[in-house]
């Protein structure tokens, strides 16, 4: 919403259950009722109990999938016929390395790119948690490095890496560290 700062500092200075005056925010106007006030430290386990739930349902689903799997294979069921068993659709990941950020369509899958990185070529792996889903895999070549490795050209890299992450770093532990009070949207 354009120009709705003066809405936010409105806001920040109220208590539960008020509502504001009208707002003009460019081209709308609006009308802000506070609903609820965070205090502020920790949230209450009340108020995040249902994204528990919802992780921990994550992880219950994620045991019985491999459970389920981990039978389907021992069966001695090829990937094809375990996809067909599931009703699921087998999927291509290629290019995967340990420099990879992301496992085909997948997505961010480090812990199943690790994984897969060590499969030995045509076996098919145990179950694997990853964070959003439980995967097989099973690597078709594996394709060794063409260049040597050059440790000055590594230890240039990690150093440029970590010269640019310096500052940030060194920011998030000042204030980490400070008691800071943000007043910005008492003047904003």
């Amino acid at each position: 919403m354009p120009q709705s700062r003066q809405v936010v500092r409105w806001a920040f200075g109220e208590d539960a259950n008020t509502v504001s005056d009208v707002f003009d925010c460019g081209d709308q106007f609006v009308v802000a009722v506070v609903t609820e006030v965070n205090e502020k430290g920790y949230t209450p386990v009340a108020k995040v109990s249902g994204q528990i739930k919802a992780e921990l349902m994550k992880e219950k689903k994620a045991e019985r999938m491999i459970a389920d799997l981990q039978t389907k294979l021992a069966e001695g069921k090829s990937l094809e016929e375990l996809a067909k068993a599931l009703d699921v659709d087998v999927k291509e990941a290629t290019g995967v390395s340990f420099a990879s950020y992301s496992f085909g369509s997948a997505g961010f899958e480090p812990y199943v790119i690790g994984k897969a990185m060590t499969q030995e070529v045509n076996k098919l792996s145990q179950p694997i948690k990853g964070n959003s889903g439980v995967y097989v895999v099973l690597p078709t070549k594996a394709t060794d490095g063409t260049g040597t490795f050059d440790a000055a050209a590594e230890i240039a890299q990690l150093n440029n890496r970590n010269m640019y992450s310096l500052s940030y770093t060194i920011y998030q532990d000042i204030r980490d560290n400070a008691e800071i009070v943000d007043t910005r949207s008492n003047f904003y």
